[in-house]
């Protein structure tokens, strides 16, 4: 076991898998990034209709803050060993978080499922390459992917709209892995990697 110039427990000249986290100043991802998995597991429960509107439009809000602050945390946490490819899925990622909140501004155009897209193929793309390099487990890209082919059948048909619910639980489970993933483990259990 040795410690590599970023401060990480290298096993083999690779990152051990979560054996220590990135550092401590990157925890700051670590609070959005679970607390955008929760809000999004109970917003998939929320019908649209429920009454207040802005109780529900509220909830939508905090998510995707919670979201978008995690996302940035953890790019900022990952973003030498993901490289430009990590950064490339960083910012497809952002420009949905931006399409899904400006879709109120344009009544009349679908942007919420491109701009929904556009977050799923940025958060895949960026939790594969952190995965490769040995900074996230496997269950979490694998449950990631399959929010996104859930979401996406929910609007072939109506009867599958329930797929949708599905979508944001699986959503909701891989955001708060990634979250969990940032989150430093106690030095003993560091130790025994080696």
């Amino acid at each position: 076991m040795r410690v590599n110039k970023a401060g990480h427990t290298c096993v083999a000249g690779r990152p051990a898998l979560l054996s220590n986290g990135p550092p401590a100043r990157h925890m700051c991802a670590l609070a959005p990034g679970i607390a955008a998995g929760i809000l999004r597991g109970v917003g998939s429960f929320v019908p649209s209709t429920t009454s207040p509107a802005a109780a529900v439009q509220l909830l939508y809000l905090l998510t995707d803050i919670c979201i978008l602050f995690g996302f940035i945390g953890w790019f900022v946490a990952i973003h030498q060993p993901v490289g430009v490819w990590g950064f490339v899925a960083f910012v497809l990622g952002v420009l949905g978080i931006l399409l899904i909140r400006s879709s109120a501004a344009f009544p009349d155009v679908a942007m919420y499922p491109l701009g929904a897209l556009m977050l799923e193929v940025g958060l895949n793309a960026l939790a594969v390459a952190a995965w490769k390099a040995h900074w996230l487990p496997a269950w979490v890209p694998s449950l990631l992917l399959l929010s996104v082919i859930a979401g996406v059948a929910s609007y072939a048909s109506s009867d599958l709209s329930w797929l949708l619910a599905v979508s944001g639980v699986l959503f909701a489970i891989g955001t708060a892995g990634i979250g969990l993933s940032l989150r430093p483990l106690r030095r003993s259990r560091v130790q025994d990697v080696a």
